[in-house]
């Protein structure tokens, strides 16, 4: 891991943490006055690492490996919820992924939200995170019937927003999850057509605003588990995994653009 004041890096953790099996940091996260890493790990499981200061030797691990409960996939996802500190990950279970969302309200303390993939399966990773209008919303990885978004008040209990990639199977995973201006945005990936982005103002309608991965269909992947999107200047930017061309970064043009016009008093004058 690196930080910088805008100009000069400098490396505040080398070596996995000490571990040659934290193969990736793999979400960042402040809560409590703290700055959250998970490292991803597909021996013994995800590992959950905090600094008050980000200093280097300052690191301490706040979780068992993998939980307590074995190995699970390299992603995981980190978000901030009614004062808890949230992790969603997948888990290796016969061979395949389980999703799973955990959390924390000291930093320390772990707690299962579920493991069960919300009762599928089929629904392989907790892809992505996001707070709106007072509800907790959750992206699923589903490969089998398509992206899958669930949402609940108290952080626990929770409902289906939509299920089977919002009419498509083949957008099989919510990656990304994000509120910009009052609405909240879904990326999916869609290996074969590309990416498309959807948009909601109450999470109950939505609306596709993007699709064929912006006219470049090896723009499978985009806002890849919830760290490729992020709001600056009042303006929406989201980057692609593009294994062809190279990634890309792709702004949203909200506003509408006017021309000027001549009015027919200035016309007269």
């Amino acid at each position: 891991m690196w930080r910088t004041d805008g100009v000069a890096w400098t490396r505040v953790v080398s070596g996995g943490f000490g571990d040659a099996n934290n193969l990736v940091v793999s979400a960042l996260a402040a809560f409590g006055g703290q700055l959250y890493a998970a490292a991803g790990n597909l021996a013994t499981g995800i590992e959950m690492w905090r600094s008050a200061t980000g200093n280097a030797s300052s690191w301490s691990q706040v979780n068992a490996d993998g939980f307590g409960a074995g190995p699970t996939w390299e992603n995981a996802v980190l978000d901030v919820y009614s004062n808890h500190l949230y992790t969603g990950f997948s888990r290796q279970v016969s061979g395949k992924g389980r999703a799973e969302l955990w959390r924390t309200a000291n930093g320390t303390t772990w707690t299962p939200v579920f493991t069960d993939g919300l009762g599928n399966s089929n629904n392989a990773d907790v892809a992505s995170l996001a707070a709106f209008r007072g509800q907790l919303y959750v992206g699923l990885r589903n490969p089998s019937t398509g992206g899958e978004v669930w949402r609940a008040g108290d952080g626990l209990s929770f409902s289906p927003v939509f299920t089977g990639g919002l009419g498509n199977a083949a957008n099989r995973g919510a990656y990304g999850l994000i509120e910009f201006e009052d609405q909240l945005y879904a990326v999916f990936s869609n290996v074969g057509a590309g990416a498309e982005v959807w948009r909601t103002s109450d999470g109950a309608a939505w609306s596709r605003i993007g699709q064929g991965g912006w006219g470049d269909n090896d723009n499978r992947f985009a806002d890849y588990f919830d760290k490729g999107a992020a709001i600056f200047e009042d303006r929406l930017y989201i980057g692609t995994l593009n294994d062809a061309a190279g990634g890309q970064i792709w702004l949203l043009l909200s506003r509408p653009a006017y021309l000027p016009i001549i009015r027919r008093e200035d016309a007269q004058r």
